[in-house]
């Protein structure tokens, strides 16, 4: 995550839910601005959709219906993200977006992650 990164995920998020839009989150149990480590999970609680906490490479990754996906990635020093280094890659290969789907899904619905309910979580 970048600075002030949270806070605008979360209110577009809030915006796509309220929506109808099924959507689900697959976090890191937390992430590093300026060598503060700041704990994710109670950042998304509040959202009430459903989520899992993972140990996930630091990457972003949206996939809308199958069809499309949006993939950030930066470079590191440390556990600090360097933010000039971010770069986006949107893809609309229906191949590669339904392998990528298909991964996620494997994730989702193995129960060896945890899961974020009522503010704390739960194995």
């Amino acid at each position: 995550m970048f600075n002030n990164e949270v806070s605008d995920l979360k209110e577009s998020l809030k915006n796509v839910i309220k929506n109808g839009v099924d959507t689900r989150i697959i976090t890191p149990p937390h992430y590093t601005i300026e060598d503060n480590k700041i704990d994710i999970t109670h950042e998304f609680i509040e959202l009430n959709c459903p989520s899992k906490v993972l140990k996930v490479p630091f990457i972003k990754l949206v996939v809308r219906d199958n069809k499309e996906m949006l993939l950030t990635v930066s470079k590191f020093s440390g556990e600090n993200v360097l933010e000039e280094t971010a770069i986006g890659i949107w893809n609309q290969y229906s191949g590669f977006v339904e392998t990528i789907s298909g991964v996620y899904e494997i994730i989702w619905s193995t129960n060896l992650f945890n899961q974020l309910k009522d503010h704390k979580i739960l194995n």
